[in-house]
């Protein structure tokens, strides 16, 4: 279930993520996935 959300997400954030910097923007969401997995 998790993985699916996780997908949907990342489909949204595609294309938002090729006109921001995306580098940033993945940074980002590693550095709050990690963050959540630790919490």
């Amino acid at each position: 279930m998790h993985k699916v959300v996780s997908s949907q997400v990342t489909a949204l954030l595609l294309p938002v993520t090729t006109k921001l910097t995306s580098h940033e923007l993945i940074f980002a969401l590693l550095k709050s996935m990690i963050a959540k997995n630790n919490a």
